[in-house]
């Protein structure tokens, strides 16, 4: 199956993509691997050409819509789990741990990333409305540091933090993560430096958002949201600035593609050379 990455034109409106038509001359300022990234196939370009869009594909064999006229990233907003860091097992564990408690049955690895969604409530009042959510936390965070030392930094998520220092991003999380796990396996890592802010056990990033863009005074124009869950990508478009879902993490692709991201990367290596290619294109 195909994926297919698609940045709008406008973040507030995602029916369409617009595509500066003068990237084609730009682009042979670029590395020949990154021309080679940005190389259009005849069957997207035919449909792109009726609407005077400009569209290239990316490695792998999926193609890439990109708006390179006006956009530009300057902050970042990311997810926690299964952004920067691997914790999916370590999840798992605990909330089959959770479930078991309420007599229900495990779930399989694929189970658990069809199924999980956000905020966590809605997960679990369809398999156990009759137990409290506070009864339900309190299970897990008694079971989760158990797994603590099994979580790992994500690939390309520490060259994607220095990436961003270097250029001056502004970086936040936005993570429903426990202050005890984010504060123990943020000082483990050695990354808090590059965090300009972290805004940890929120319940709900879709009304979060807007305190976190209005308290920062970040542009919704330049501001990127990026995260591996239905949900991540739910907040930034509820905020009104541009999402990136990644597929390192919880949510499958099917169900990243059906919420109709900006952006969609294997991974944040991906993202960084997005915006790497965006900084050579606007020279």
């Amino acid at each position: 199956m195909q994926k297919t990455l698609s940045w709008s034109e406008n973040a507030r409106t995602r029916s369409t993509v617009l595509i500066n038509r003068s990237v084609r001359a730009a682009t042979a300022r670029l590395t020949p691997g990154l021309r080679q990234l940005y190389t259009p196939s005849e069957k997207t370009v035919e449909a792109a050409q009726k609407r005077e869009l400009t569209v290239f594909s990316c490695p792998l064999g999926h193609n890439v819509c990109v708006t390179l006229h006006g956009v530009i990233v300057h902050n970042v907003i990311l997810d926690w789990s299964g952004t920067l860091v691997d914790d999916l097992t370590p999840v798992l564990k605990t909330t089959n741990h959770v479930l078991e408690s309420c007599g229900l049955t495990a779930l399989s690895r694929e189970e658990f990333r069809a199924q999980f969604c956000l905020p966590i409530r809605k997960f679990y009042e369809t398999r156990v409305p009759h137990v409290p959510q506070a009864r339900l936390e309190q299970i897990f965070l008694a079971e989760y540091p158990k797994y603590h030392a099994e979580i790992t930094l994500l690939p390309h998520t520490l060259e994607f933090l220095r990436f961003c220092q270097q250029r001056h991003m502004g970086v936040y999380i936005a993570s429903t993560v426990d202050a005890h796990t984010y504060e123990t396996q943020m000082a483990r890592f050695g990354i808090g430096s590059y965090i300009t802010k972290p805004y940890i056990g929120i319940v709900d990033k879709t009304s979060t958002i807007h305190h976190i863009l209005d308290e920062n005074s970040l542009d919704r124009d330049e501001t990127m949201f990026v995260g591996d869950m239905e949900h991540d990508v739910e907040a930034g478009q509820a905020g009104g600035i541009h999402t990136c879902a990644v597929l390192t993490g919880y949510n499958p692709l099917d169900k990243l593609r059906a919420m109709n991201p900006d952006l969609i990367c294997q991974h944040l290596g991906e993202l960084q050379e997005f915006i790497a290619v965006r900084e050579a294109v606007r020279g």
